[in-house]
Formats: structure tokens, C-alpha cells, sequence
């Protein structure tokens, strides 16, 4: 009598059950399959976002599936969308659409792409803002550092700016009347302008694209900074060399005498501007001793004989000490300090504007 191995007698048993339970599964899900199976479109690849003013475009390469006929572009969780053609037929030509009208917020997109029989890819989605009157309250001017003057050329020391800003813009008034316009790149420092008409303000504002790919600019709000004409002058003093308050560093100062502080507890200096300017301001920046001080005067001669009394003040000032008076013209300009208390009086600088 012949033996049969037990596992050649299963065997016949474990494939009608395997044949069985198949048979029972695909009926299972015979109501979940599409019959010709489920066609993707190729979706959207190597996608790039670029921001704009109250817009923002979308692009991604074509790509090779030559059945892509057209895209959509849905956002605010698919309340709004927009459809367009896709007529590139290279794979490596760039598909792009234009959002326009666009509230000014961060955005996430999904993006399809469609065949003739509107089979679509697989969803991309890709994050994007928009940028407008909002962003543009909040960004800032790069600052001014220090100012240099000589004759009537105006350096300009600018200090490190936003990273977003790529330039700023510079306006100015020559010695012949003209606007000038110029600008510094954000990895500059340094600029020379030239012809400067003296006793004027510089203004300025910084240019921003918040993204490498931004479609526009945006700009802060014009800054101004007024030239102060007591820089560098000739001065004359009561006492003491005094060409550290024309020197335009707040770190140096003036300090008259002892002697001359006690004779007759007056102090002065007089800034010689040169020739006659057009000023309603003086300030002066103290670091020791300006509670000392019973008053102070403003006064200003073209000869330096007949001097009229500007402004007064009959307080102590301030650290720093502001006077504006109504716009003259004159040459010469002397502030004359009374001490109601002797003591070291330690003030850094003076300056002359002509504030718009």
C-alpha cells in the first residue's frame, strides 16, 4: 500500500480555501473598484510662491504627463477657486497663474491639475502671503548713524538695517535748488552727497521685498533728518577751547573755568555759521551740571556788536535742552548761560537747524 505524506493531502483542501476566501473578498469590494481603475493626472512639481501687493502668482514646471490640460487653484479651505488652461506642452515650461484683489493674509493653497476627461493629480498644497498697508505700517527705516560735514558735502553713516530691506532712498536739496535723489544698498554703510545746500533736511525711506521672490516693493514712511549747521563752525567762548560742542560726538564736552563761572556767573559760547543762515532752532545736549544753571538765552547778531535775544528760559534745562524760536536769519549765534550754583557744567554739543 502506498503512503501519501500528510501535507500532500492538505494541500489540495488549503487551496480551494484559499481559492474560496479570494472569490468572497473580491465580491467584498467588487463595489469599491472602479472597473478601468483610477487615473491620476501628474500633479503639480517644483512649485514657487511670490508675494505681492495685495496679489500673489503660484508657478510650477509643466512636467511630462502630456494629458494635463488644465489646473485648479482653491483657497479659504476651497471657498474660493479659480480654473485656468495649461497650454505649455514642454515639461520644463513654466505653468503660472495671478491671483489678483487678494486680501492682505498667509494662504494655504491646493493645487490640481485636470485632463480632458477631468480626471485630476493628487493634491499639492503650498503656504503663501499677501502683503499690503498692514505689512507696510509695521516695517522701519534703516537709521542714520553719525553726519559729517564738510563744505557742502554730507556723509552719512548709516547703522545695520532690517534684512528684509534691500536699499534706501535718499532725497535731498543741492546748493543750486534741485532735488536729488540717490540711494545705498543694504550692504553699504557709507554714502557722499554732494553740493548739500546747507540748512537743509535729508529724507529718506527704506525699500523692502519680504521675500527673495516678491512681485513688488514696499516702502516705510519717509524719515527726515535736518543738517545742523553749527557743525564744524568757528566758535568763541567765555573760557576754555569750546570745538568740542561743533565736533558732532556726544561723548567730548565744553566745561568753562572756574574763574569764569565765579566772576560774574555767566558763561557763553558763539557758533560763527560763516556767512548768514535761515535757523529757528538751537539745541544743547548736557551730561554734568545743567541743574546749576538759574537760566539761559538764545541770541543772534550778524556783526557781533548788536545782539537780539531769541529765546529765554528761566529754568534750569534739560539733559537735552530744545529752543525754538520764530525762523531768522543770521550769522552769528551765541547762547549765554546764568549759574545759579557754581559747579562743573559739562555740555557736549550744539546744534543749529532750520526744522521744517
Amino acid at each position: 500500500m502506498q503512503k501519501y505524506p500528510v501535507c500532500r493531502l492538505l494541500l489540495p483542501v488549503l487551496l480551494a480555501v484559499l481559492f474560496i476566501s479570494c472569490s468572497k473578498m473580491d465580491a467584498t469590494f467588487k463595489d469599491y473598484v472602479v472597473p478601468n481603475g483610477i487615473t491620476y493626472v501628474g500633479r503639480a512639481d517644483s512649485i514657487n510662491v511670490h508675494p505681492g501687493r495685495g496679489r500673489i502668482k503660484i508657478t510650477w514646471l509643466r512636467g511630462t504627463d502630456p494629458k494635463t490640460t488644465q489646473a485648479v487653484v482653491y483657497w479659504n479651505n476651497k471657498a474660493d477657486s479659480l480654473v485656468f488652461p495649461v497650454t505649455q506642452k514642454n515639461p520644463k515650461d513654466t505653468v503660472s497663474v495671478m491671483l489678483n484683489n487678494m486680501p492682505e493674509n498667509t494662504y494655504t493653497f491646493s493645487i490640481y491639475t485636470l485632463d480632458a476627461d477631468k480626471n485630476r493629480s493628487i493634491r499639492v498644497d503650498v503656504q503663501g502671503t499677501v502683503y499690503n498697508t498692514v505689512y507696510e505700517s509695521v516695517i522701519l527705516s534703516r537709521t542714520i548713524g553719525t553726519v559729517a560735514i564738510a563744505g557742502d558735502d554730507v556723509t552719512l553713516n548709516w547703522l545695520t538695517g532690517d534684512t528684509a530691506s534691500f536699499s534706501t532712498e535718499i532725497n535731498y536739496v543741492d546748493i543750486a535748488g534741485v532735488d536729488r535723489r540717490t540711494y545705498i544698498a543694504a550692504n553699504e554703510s557709507v554714502i557722499l552727497l554732494e553740493d548739500v545746500q546747507e540748512g537743509s533736511s535729508v529724507t529718506f525711506r527704506s525699500l523692502y521685498k519680504p521675500s527673495p521672490l516678491s512681485l513688488d516693493t514696499f516702502y516705510t514712511a519717509y524719515s527726515s533728518k535736518a543738517l545742523n549747521m553749527a557743525l564744524a563752525k568757528p566758535v568763541k567762548q567765555s573760557s576754555s577751547a569750546a570745538t568740542t560742542l561743533v565736533d558732532g560726538n556726544l561723548t567730548t564736552f565744553w566745561q568753562p573755568l572756574a574763574a569764569d563761572r565765579t566772576d560774574d556767573k555767566k558763561v557763553w559760547v558763539t557758533v560763527d555759521l560763516r556767512t548768514p543762515k535761515t535757523f529757528n532752532q538751537v539745541k544743547h545736549y548736557w551730561t554734568v551740571g545743567n541743574a546749576l544753571i538759574q537760566s539761559y538765552k538764545v541770541l543772534v547778531s550778524n556783526d557781533e556788536a548788536i545782539w537780539e535775544t531769541l529765546y529765554e528760559k528761566t529754568s534750569a534745562p534739560v539733559l537735552t535742552e530744545d529752543a525754538n524760536f520764530t525762523t531768522v536769519t543770521r550769522r552769528y549765534m551765541r547762547l549765554e548761560f546764568t549759574i545759579k550754583t557754581d559747579g562743573n557744567l559739562n555740555v557736549t554739543e550744539v546744534e543749529i537747524y532750520n526744522k521744517k
